[in-house]
């Protein structure tokens, strides 16, 4: 249950990413073809076997009135949920908000945030995956005490009798 690459990027250039592909070239096929995806409002998904992709648009203008786009994407495996997945996209979003008005956000070329940027992102990522391991747990546990509550309960007689076994009381 994972996150397992992360990108910002600006009309399709990467400004920054991170993340390692451990699955034999899959994480990065499934990244590019997420990329490659024309814009639209919103969010965008891709899948490819265990792995799932999402992106997440954020359309705007500058000074000059020209169009702008935003794209912050992830890759995650099957097990993480999608929600985590979108809800790592949006803080990373509201994050690079004040990065997006310099300069070098605005006009740089490829990788341009790498070495600001992607430990940032890198930190952010192990964040999510933390604590959606941590989450996991948390609801494994409460299934756990609720079971055994059932139980509890299950196990508890109706009604007690009194020693004598003659006179029960309800």
């Amino acid at each position: 249950m994972a996150l397992l690459w992360a990108a910002v990027t600006r009309d399709g250039i990467v400004l920054a990413e991170c993340g390692e592909d451990t699955r034999a070239g899959e994480v990065l096929k499934l990244a590019k073809g997420i990329l490659k995806k024309k814009p639209t409002p919103g969010w965008e998904f891709d899948r490819s076997g265990a792995l799932r992709a999402v992106k997440f648009h954020i359309h705007g203008r500058r000074e000059n009135g020209t169009e702008i786009c935003w794209a912050m994407a992830c890759v995650h495996d099957s097990n993480l949920d999608s929600l985590q997945a979108k809800g790592f996209l949006e803080k990373l979003a509201f994050l690079t908000e004040p990065l997006r008005e310099t300069r070098q956000w605005l006009e740089g070329g490829t990788l341009v945030a790498q070495d600001s940027f992607a430990p940032t992102l890198l930190q952010r990522m192990e964040q999510a995956n933390s604590l959606g391991k941590t989450a996991m747990i948390s609801s494994q546990v409460n299934e756990v005490k609720d079971l055994m509550h059932s139980n509890i309960e299950l196990r508890t007689p109706l009604h007690t009798c009194t020693p004598s076994g003659n006179v029960c009381a309800h």
